[in-house]
């Protein structure tokens, strides 16, 4: 039987949490107050594109060297 997970909260902890429970077979939800989860964000500001947020930890852009 899948395990159902319900995560409160979409910041960085919140998403391991989903992930690590997802990895492990759950069927996960994610709730969070914002419309879109992780607090990281991406602004246009006089034609530059800002990154906010905890973007550095992604795997997935080589930054995290463990």
């Amino acid at each position: 039987m899948t395990q159902r997970v319900v995560v409160i909260g979409g910041g960085i902890a919140g998403l391991a949490a989903a992930a690590s429970a997802e990895r492990s077979g759950a069927d996960v939800t994610v709730l969070d107050a914002r419309g879109s989860p992780g607090r990281a964000r991406t602004q246009l500001v006089d034609g530059f594109l800002l990154n906010q947020g905890a973007h550095a930890l992604w795997r997935w852009h080589g930054c995290l060297r463990c």
